[in-house]
């Protein structure tokens, strides 16, 4: 015997109610069952009997009222912005930065996210880990550009990175080092990147925070906070985005 999940029954009934029978509770009419498939679930699934002959009414069906669905018009549409891919995130942070891309750190770093970046143009695609691996290659960029006395002398002329945050960040010298940040890592200025003035109150408030130290802020703190902050803005939207 082969068992179905679902399927109908029927059976020809010659049964009588009587006037004064007591229909007020279920009157069984017939021993046979069937499985009905859940959809919606008990409180809103239905289903109805008919009977070719009740009495003497035949086809007794009462029509239901139709309700029209919504239609949702089919779109095609797709993203008119894309993602730099993994190469195209490298070299575009090399020529950001100045740090060449054969640098040891940057190249280690480098060889160790590039199957976490991205592979594919399509912003859809895009997802968490992708950051996660843009973020590492960010910091390693951005601590050879500390680092290196030359690029950092060059982008901040008026910042001692040889003083303790409170005074290295000082309200003079955050000015003296976002702006020069801003025009070396956003220098097209462009209507479809982030506004600066909105990027500047971010990066300040990221100062702020890392600036709290539970114990006394020293001149490693400071450099600390100069390539988190570079990182910040290398990792962002700023340089994915195409």
């Amino acid at each position: 015997m082969v068992k179905k999940a679902l399927g109908q029954a029927y059976v020809n009934l010659d049964f009588a109610v009587d006037n004064g029978q007591n229909i007020s509770e279920p009157v069984p009419i017939s021993p046979l069952g069937t499985i009905i498939a859940q959809e919606k679930g008990p409180n809103n699934d239905e289903f109805f009997l008919t009977f070719e002959q009740l009495g003497q009414h035949t086809n007794v069906i009462v029509p239901s009222t139709f309700i029209p669905s919504v239609d949702t018009a089919a779109t095609t549409d797709s993203a008119k912005i894309g993602i730099r891919n993994f190469a195209e995130i490298n070299a575009s942070m090399s020529f950001l930065t100045g740090i060449a891309q054969n640098n040891a750190k940057v190249f280690d770093t480098y060889r160790l996210v590039k199957q976490q970046l991205p592979t594919l143009e399509n912003i859809e695609t895009f997802i968490s880990a992708q950051q996660m691996g843009i973020t590492q290659l960010a910091i390693a960029y951005c601590d050879q550009s500390i680092e290196t006395e030359t690029i950092r002398s060059t982008w901040f002329p008026n910042i001692n990175f040889n003083q303790a945050p409170n005074k290295a960040f000082d309200e003079t010298g955050r000015t003296n080092f976002l702006s020069p940040l801003l025009a070396q890592l956003m220098p097209l200025n462009l209507t479809t990147q982030p506004n600066d003035v909105l990027v500047k109150q971010e990066l300040n408030s990221l100062i702020t925070k890392l600036s709290v130290c539970s114990e006394q802020c020293d001149v490693e703190r400071t450099n600390a906070i100069a390539k988190s902050t570079c990182a910040a803005v290398l990792a962002s939207a700023v340089v994915l985005i195409q």
